[in-house]
This record gives structure tokens, C-alpha cells and sequence, in this order.
């Protein structure tokens, strides 16, 4: 909800009240729904999810598993 991500915002951000005008605002409301649509329409179902290259990484990764999809990646 709105308030729940409000409240969420106020312990992170430096401009609270900023914050909370913006989620009110709904400025980034349309984008944010796209991206949403977009990495549901790429099967991501999970936070964190993180793709490096063409390996899929769902969950929180370890630093060894980052390590070697990016080098797996960058390998021609």
C-alpha cells in the first residue's frame, strides 16, 4: 500500500516528506508498473533476482556466485 511504502521510505531516504509527496504524486506510478510487467513477462518472480548474461541467480547470491556468473559472462 501507499502508506506501508511511505513508512518504509521515511527510515531510508533523507527527505521523508519528499518521499511520501512522491509516492502521493504517482509521477513514477506508470513506469514502475512497466517494469513490473516486464520482469513478470521474463518469469521473475523473486527479489533479489539478478541475470549476468544468461544465468539466473534468484535469492540472495553468495559473493562466489556472483563472481563466476560474471566471469562465465564476460568469457567469449
Amino acid at each position: 500500500s501507499r502508506d506501508r511504502l511511505k513508512s518504509l521510505g521515511t527510515g531510508i531516504v533523507a527527505d521523508g516528506a519528499a518521499f511520501a509527496a512522491c509516492i502521493d504524486s504517482g509521477t513514477y506510478g506508470a513506469a514502475v508498473a512497466a517494469d513490473f510487467s516486464d520482469a513478470t513477462d521474463q518469469g521473475f518472480s523473486a527479489t533479489p533476482t539478478f541475470l549476468i548474461g544468461t544465468r539466473r541467480l534468484v535469492g540472495p547470491p553468495t559473493l562466489q556466485n556472483l563472481e563466476s556468473a560474471i566471469r562465465a559472462a564476460s568469457e567469449p
